[in-house]
């Protein structure tokens, strides 16, 4: 199970049980403590293509991760950027409950969505963060 400081997973929460589609900007959620771990992603980047089906690292930088959140989990979603707003798919994790010391993730891309050019990942620990925008194709 993922742990995110409690106005947060609140919030969260109150999204994913109002808006059954799930595909909202997450960008007003105020933090709670001093200390976030907004971890740099380092991949996917500008560069990548995934095929819907694959399996992907998603990767980030562990270097400002706080001592205090070493044993901190975290939760990847996938978005897509589109009118300034991160529609992130709330319902479908592409992955919960990993270490974020671990600074990977392997996820399994989703077969059934649109081929877009403006997919995003966002890595939350403490606090979220949003990849370069990335393309996801259809399976070769």
């Amino acid at each position: 199970m993922f742990r995110l400081p409690v106005v947060f997973s609140t919030i969260v929460l109150a999204l994913l049980d109002s808006h059954p589609t799930s595909a909202l900007p997450l960008s007003n959620i105020r933090r709670e403590s001093n200390i976030v771990f907004s971890p740099h992603i380092t991949y996917p980047d500008s560069t990548a293509i995934w095929p819907m089906g694959s399996t992907q690292n998603v990767t980030w930088e562990t270097a400002n991760l706080p001592n205090q959140k070493h044993k901190n989990t975290g939760l990847v979603l996938l978005g897509y950027l589109e009118n300034g707003s991160e529609h992130l798919d709330l319902r479908n994790p592409l992955a919960t409950g990993f270490r974020m010391d671990a600074g990977f993730v392997p996820i399994k891309v989703p077969r059934k969505i649109a081929e877009r050019n403006n997919y995003i990942c966002v890595v939350f620990g403490d606090s979220g963060n949003i990849s370069q925008k990335f393309k996801i194709t259809k399976a070769r």
